[in-house]
């Protein structure tokens, strides 16, 4: 059975090249709908530009899972045991509305210490300081909280865009206050769901929200972005390649009918790149011209270079259902993640003294009938080390289409398995302190790929050790920004939606003039 909806968005979306009306030519071109594009193109409407939007997947019909789309997506090239190998995962997810469809919510907004961890982690070969800092993206956190529906967070943050937190699970309790006991200032996971709407019923990730309460950027954004005549979304279409005519401008965008083979250029004044970490740069280097013959942005090999995926670990444990389960208000409902623990992100016990999130991460599947045992799971992430030799690259093979394969080339660092084992012993510390007996943990397989992805365009000021400057603009381009997690030149070690998402708004908004 199809993944794809049987109708589209609204008025002004096409599923392929067939029905689209006209030439293709507007004021922006962003390339991707998930979290970045979405937020890109609202804002550029709002300040009258006209927008094209591309995207490689299918408007999802509700009932599809993550597994589904990740099963009908097509996987790059990674390391294995026989060599390179077509096992690996190159997307946040591959449809209309990226990841924002299946993500948990996680909304948090970066510490300080995020934007310049030389102290902790000087990076292998790159340079981690952002050229922007917190105070520039603060209004644009605000404006996305209140946009996308945040609820809870950290008290000490300012809360002007975020609402009421919602209820904790009943694992999440036990754990809160056994953390308490053990010195910990747990609070509330911010996440990007009405507390007003939810019905408690999903763990808000690998499905689509049933009832609209997730602020995924399809319900918030682009839903009536679809009616607007000046808004043209074109599913199951690949961003090919830029063009360039000039040596200082992109003038096109050559695009691929995935089902037909048809191809179509899309014309526009100023290009966003939108995909992921993983796919933007790809495009990038697919994007030969005279005046880029290493492909744009890359006139110093430094498109790709450091990918960043962060670090993960599940630990887990049974206890005791407790007598009165049955009267919580919420029991093991709800949510994904419902408890946040942020007292070891900055630690001197942590191998270079920075470590991670700790937060309640609900991913195993109850059996049905009575639970007999109250489940209960953390998971810890950590920023990953950037490095100049963990990168995105073109293959020498070719996909179905007849495009080169994209690889990722990624080793983890030893010193930072040795920051995560640390973080999961803190782990393992609270779910003993819950009454867990026996832990167990694992370690999420970052190296064939995530759906945290960073770092592949870092934006800098120089050009020669960049490939973006501090709005984001390709250095040697005066029409092409890349919006995603790529400008990144550290991952930090949380969420990273709802930056991303700030970092599009603070862009797009510069790029049109602040209207």
């Amino acid at each position: 059975m199809s993944i794809q909806a049987e109708r589209p968005l609204g008025a002004r979306h096409f599923h392929g090249f067939g029905d689209v009306p006209g030439e293709l030519e507007a004021d922006a071109c962003i390339i991707g709908s998930g979290a970045s594009g979405a937020v890109a193109a609202d804002a550029l409407r709002d300040c009258g530009w006209s927008v094209i939007m591309v995207e490689e997947g299918s408007l999802l019909r509700r009932d599809v899972s993550q597994e589904e789309v990740d099963d009908a997506s097509p996987a790059a090239e990674v390391r294995g045991e026989q060599g390179w190998e077509d096992k690996g995962w190159p997307w946040s997810t591959r449809n209309v509305g990226g990841g924002t469809l299946f993500y948990g919510g996680a909304s948090f907004r970066f510490p300080d210490c995020d934007f310049d961890a030389s102290s902790w982690l000087p990076g292998h070969g790159l340079e981690v300081a952002w050229p922007i800092g917190p105070a520039d993206l603060a209004p644009y956190y605000e404006l996305i909280e209140r946009r996308i529906g945040v609820s809870g967070g950290r008290p000490d943050e300012p809360a002007g865009g975020r609402g009421s937190p919602l209820p904790m699970t009943l694992p999440a309790e036990r754990m809160s206050a056994a953390a308490k006991r053990l010195g910990y200032a747990p609070f509330p996971t911010p996440v990007a769901v009405n507390g007003g709407a939810c019905n408690l019923e999903k763990r808000c990730i690998d499905y689509q929200c049933p009832n609209g309460a997730k602020g995924d950027v399809v319900r918030v954004y682009l839903k009536k972005l679809a009616d607007d005549p000046d808004f043209l979304l074109l599913s199951g279409i690949r961003g090919v390649a830029l063009e360039q005519d000039t040596a200082d401008r992109a003038a096109a965008l050559r695009c691929l009918d995935l089902a037909s083979g048809v191809t179509r250029r899309v014309r526009a004044r100023h290009f966003f790149v939108a995909g992921n970490a993983i796919q933007s740069a790809a495009l990038l280097l697919r994007s030969v011209t005279p005046f880029a013959p290493e492909g744009i942005g890359n006139r110093h090999d430094l498109v790709g270079r450091g990918l960043c995926m962060k670090l993960s670990q599940y630990v887990r444990g049974m206890t005791e259902v407790p007598p009165d389960a049955d009267r919580h208000p919420v029991g093991l409902r709800g949510p994904f993640s419902t408890l946040a623990i942020l007292d070891h992100y900055l630690d001197a016990g942590c191998p270079t003294g920075m470590g991670g999130l700790i937060y309640e991460a609900r991913s195993l599947t109850l059996p049905p009938g009575p639970v007999r045992q109250l489940p209960m799971e953390l998971e810890t992430i950590i920023a990953d080390t950037p490095s100049y030799h963990n990168r995105v690259r073109l293959s020498g093979n070719r996909d179905a289409w007849g495009m080169p394969k994209i690889v990722i080339d990624y080793r983890v660092d030893p010193v930072d398995l040795a920051r995560l084992a640390y973080m999961a012993g803190r782990c393992e510390r609270i779910l003993r302190e819950a009454g867990v007996d026996e832990v167990k943990s694992k370690r999420a397989r970052s190296e064939h790929g995530s759906t945290h992805l960073h770092g592949t365009c870092r934006s800098g000021t120089d050009p020669a050790r960049s490939v973006l400057d501090p709005h984001c603009r390709v250095h040697d381009l005066e029409n092409v920004h890349v919006v995603d997690g790529s400008f990144m030149p550290f991952p930090g070690g949380l969420n990273p939606t709802l930056t991303i998402q700030a970092n599009a708004l603070r862009v797009a908004l510069h790029v049109a003039g602040a209207c």
